[in-house]
């Protein structure tokens, strides 16, 4: 089994390469009461069109995360992944089981937490549930 990093890095890059594969853009939606449309807003295009077959909200859902968005939001949790990772070796060559950001023990509240929405994965070790 991989360790914690390497399985978050591995969700992450699935999910940048589906928000890259269509088009990383920023979406939006159009509605007229009984139809919904999400569109590419740099082209105009429908991406999502379902004739009395999705809600207002689920048109809102879907524009708000558009590639744009998902794109931004991995961007932001790998920068979080990267300060949180496991401590560095000592001076004496030891590895200190200890987040280098948080000074948690490794590994940290943090890092659990940017695994937590992918529990239902089957590699998710049920040890990196974060501790009550």
């Amino acid at each position: 089994m991989s360790g914690i990093v390497e399985f978050l890095t591995a969700r992450l890059d699935a999910q940048s390469a589906v928000a890259e594969a269509s088009g990383g853009g920023v979406w939006d939606m159009d509605s007229d009461g009984e139809t919904c449309a999400v569109n590419d807003s740099s082209t105009g295009e429908s991406v999502v069109y379902v004739e009395g077959g999705l809600t207002l909200e689920e048109g809102q859902h879907i524009a708000l995360n558009d590639p744009a968005y998902v794109l931004a939001d991995i961007a932001a949790k790998r920068q979080i992944l990267a300060a949180h990772q496991r401590e560095v070796l000592t001076s004496d060559g030891s590895m200190p089981d200890e987040c280098y950001h948080c000074c948690e023990p490794w590994v940290c509240p943090t890092v659990r937490l940017l695994a937590a929405p992918f529990a239902q994965y089957p590699d998710f070790d049920p040890a990196w549930k974060l501790k009550p």
